[in-house]
Parts: C-alpha cells; sequence; structure tokens
C-alpha cells in the first residue's frame, strides 16, 4: 500500500517516509484489511463479477443483504434486552472445528488419522459466560440429535437459574440447525421447563454468522496450541476450562448415554408432516432451509411459530396434527446403546501410533486409551 502511494505522490516532491505513512493511518483510525479464508460466494461473485452478473444476482444480493442486516439489529436488541432484564437470555451456539488427537509437534502425526473430537459452545451474550459441550466419536456423532442435547442442556441450566425467555442465534446449517429436529427440541424444553415460557431461535445468513460466541473458539484454540502434547479428551477439557482465567469456561463432557433421540421426537411428533400440511394447505411454507426464525411456548405446546424473513412482522403458525399425546408426555429416549465404532483404518493408525513404529513421545503412557477404542 505504501509503494503505490509512493507512485501516487506529487512529482519532485519529497515523499513520506514509511514510518509517517503507520502513523498517519494510525492517528486516522485507520488500518489495511485482511480478507478472511471463510468468505460468502454470493457477495463474491456480486462485488467483483461482471457486470451482466451483477445484474443476475442483483435481487438476490439485497434480499440477502437486507437479512443479513436485519438479524444483527436483531440480536442486538435481544442482547440490550438480556443485560437489563435478568429473566432474559441471549444466547449463541455454533460447533468448533474439529479437534484431532493426540495433538503433537511431531510431524508424523500430520499423515495419520486420529481421534476427532467435537465441541459445542453455547455462549451466553448478555453476561459472556460460556458452556462447552464436548464428546468424541466413539461416544457419538455430530448430528442434529447431538447439537440439540447440547442446546438443551444449556437451556435446563438458565432455566434452573429462572430464565423466562430465550432468545438464541446460530447459523442456518441445515443438517445441524435448521430442520424439523431442533423445533421439537424447543418445544420438549418449554413445556417440560420450570420458569421458561418462550424460547426463539433465529439464523443469520450463510456465512455470516460471526458473532460474540467466537471469542470462545479463539481462545480455546490459543489454550490448545499452548498446552503442548494432548492425547486424551480429558486433557483438553482440563485446557479449555483454563483458556479463560476470568470467568472460565464451563465444560461437560458427553459420554454416549448423555445424547438424546430428538429427530425420534421430531417423528413423534410429526413436526416434518406439518410443516408440508402447512405450506400446501395454510401458506407457503417453503421448505425448512428458507425458514429465518423459529420459536415455541409454554402457552401453545402444539405450535410451532416461525417467520421466512427477519423482517416479517406477524409470525407464521405450524400446527401439530393427530398427536397420539401431548409433548409433555411425549417419549425421549437416548440416542445410542452403547458406544460408536471408529473405522479399521483409523483404529489401525492409532495402534501404530501406541506401538512405538512412529517416533511420538510419550503416547505409551497413554497406550492403554487408544488401544481400547471401539472399532469395527
Amino acid at each position: 500500500m505504501y509503494n503505490m502511494f509512493i507512485q501516487e505522490w506529487i512529482p519532485k516532491a519529497r515523499p513520506p517516509s514509511l514510518m509517517t505513512y503507520k502513523v498517519v493511518l494510525k492517528t486516522k483510525n485507520m488500518s489495511i484489511h485482511h480478507p478472511k479464508k471463510d468468505q460468502c460466494s454470493l457477495c463474491i461473485n456480486y462485488l467483483k463479477g461482471t457486470e451482466e452478473m451483477k445484474s443476475t444476482l442483483q435481487d438476490r444480493y439485497e434480499t440477502y443483504l437486507r437479512e443479513k442486516i436485519k438479524v444483527r439489529e436483531v440480536k442486538d436488541q435481544c442482547k440490550n434486552a438480556a443485560k437489563v432484564d435478568k429473566e432474559i437470555l441471549c444466547g449463541s451456539f455454533d460447533l468448533q472445528q474439529v479437534i484431532y488427537l493426540p495433538m503433537s509437534l511431531e510431524g508424523s502425526l500430520f499423515y495419520k488419522r486420529r481421534l476427532s473430537m467435537y465441541n459445542l459452545t453455547f455462549y451466553n451474550i448478555g453476561d459472556k459466560a460460556c458452556h462447552c459441550f464436548t464428546w468424541d466419536e466413539t461416544q457419538s456423532k455430530r448430528g442434529s440429535s447431538e447439537i440439540s442435547t447440547s442446546v438443551y442442556r444449556a437451556l435446563k441450566f438458565y432455566d434452573e437459574k429462572g430464565i423466562k425467555k430465550a432468545y438464541l442465534f446460530s447459523d442456518g446449517c441445515s443438517g445441524q440447525n435448521k430442520n424439523s429436529i431442533m423445533p421439537a427440541m424447543m418445544l420438549y424444553t418449554v413445556t417440560n421447563s420450570v420458569h421458561m415460557e418462550e424460547i426463539s431461535l433465529r439464523f443469520f445468513e450463510t456465512n455470516h454468522g460471526q458473532n460474540e460466541g467466537d471469542s470462545a473458539h479463539s481462545a480455546i484454540g490459543r489454550a490448545l496450541k499452548q498446552a503442548g502434547d494432548l492425547f486424551l479428551p480429558s486433557q483438553v477439557a482440563t485446557a479449555m476450562s483454563l483458556a479463560r482465567p476470568q470467568n472460565p469456561y464451563l465444560v461437560d463432557q458427553m459420554g454416549f448415554k448423555d445424547s438424546l433421540d430428538f429427530k425420534g421426537l421430531s417423528k413423534e411428533l410429526r413436526i416434518l408432516e406439518s410443516g408440508r400440511a402447512s405450506g400446501s394447505q395454510e401458506d407457503d411454507f417453503g421448505g425448512w432451509s428458507n425458514i429465518m426464525e423459529l420459536k415455541v411456548t409454554k402457552q401453545d405446546p402444539d405450535k410451532v411459530f416461525y417467520k421466512m424473513s427477519h423482517s416479517d412482522i406477524e409470525y407464521k403458525i405450524m400446527s401439530l396434527k393427530r398427536l397420539q399425546k401431548s409433548v409433555k408426555d411425549a417419549t425421549l429416549k437416548s440416542l445410542n446403546t452403547g458406544h460408536t465404532n471408529i473405522s479399521r483404518e483409523k483404529y489401525t493408525d492409532l495402534q501404530a501410533l501406541c506401538s512405538g513404529t512412529t517416533p511420538v513421545v510419550k503416547i505409551h503412557e497413554h497406550k492403554a486409551y487408544y488401544m481400547y477404542l471401539p472399532h469395527d
């Protein structure tokens, strides 16, 4: 940037030094933008595309931009409300990138299949408290039921604290968040709650889900790098709890018995069928991928309220039909009957690490853990 600036400088005049250039930028509160790795493909195509492409994407991009701005305005409103009223929760949740074990600077680990560990962070935007729900791939997978279970455990925690209204935000991943399983969990939670009367979940636009909860992922990432060699999930959990000295993260290590079958509950409540009926009879449902907000209330245990745009004033209603029993009496079963097997190839690589055929140090101390992992 400085070299480009010099080329545009007045001819025959002495240009300022690089240090002066930096000082002026800092004085004017300016900085050079560094693009992020994950960028929105729609925004890039519109901003850097040809005039013909821009004309084609114009309406779609403007709608996309309105939704992105509106959901952030709503989040700020909910955040301010939560700071004033202690009976309101404003929170966001997101699944961190997969953590691979063992973790070490040893180069040979890069070429080995390692154990996958998952971490869902539930961040209280109002008071900055954060819950980390962790499990590894031998305990369960990372599907919608596991995500719903983590959020359910967080909501139960805040229900016991006297929260009456919960305003939640998340990305719009259809496989994990934006589907018929999440409202099943929300209905079950609000119906069986002691204090909670209303739960709403709003979805960020794709690739624009940056929020206050991302700070937890950053802090945890730094803590894991500084922790040195890590071999066991319990060691990772300890590093997570120490990632923020003030107001430490609360870490909940979940086993295979802890994951609940909210997918089965959704089928029992016929939520998917109710969505289809809503689209064909009452209004244009448009599919789960187009929903921007879900809401359930204790007052209406047989209804799911939803919006197709964050700018909509009125909610549309999805009525649960042909219920054989109430949501309160619905059956919530455990998702897993036992440990989940890892692949034979991954187990072979972990076995090689434990047998000493690779130069990884200290792995033999935790040999028993890896040698007895369930596998195909």
